[in-house]
């Protein structure tokens, strides 16, 4: 149910403005992620591999939803590219 004291020019603007940061957002992630010769979904899962000081494969795949043996895949992705 739409809250009364939002009128529905607003709240268009804000979903159009939302999808746009969203679509950017997506794009310049993929950039990065090309230049650094990674695909766009193993750099936002790097991305949050970093966020931690230290992590398991375990608690990757936890985090994440993936399988130990997509966490592993991934996991050995990165190293190639990265070391």
């Amino acid at each position: 149910m739409m809250n009364k004291n939002i009128s529905e020019t607003t709240l268009q603007q804000f979903r159009t403005i939302s999808r746009l940061y969203s679509d950017t957002s997506a794009f310049m992630h993929e950039a990065i992620a090309r230049k650094a010769g990674l695909s766009g979904t193993d750099h936002k899962y790097l991305g949050l591999i970093l966020q931690h000081k230290s992590i398991t494969a375990g608690e990757i795949s936890k985090l994440t939803g993936l399988t130990t043996g997509a966490v592993t895949g991934l996991i050995d992705r990165l190293e190639k590219r990265i070391f």
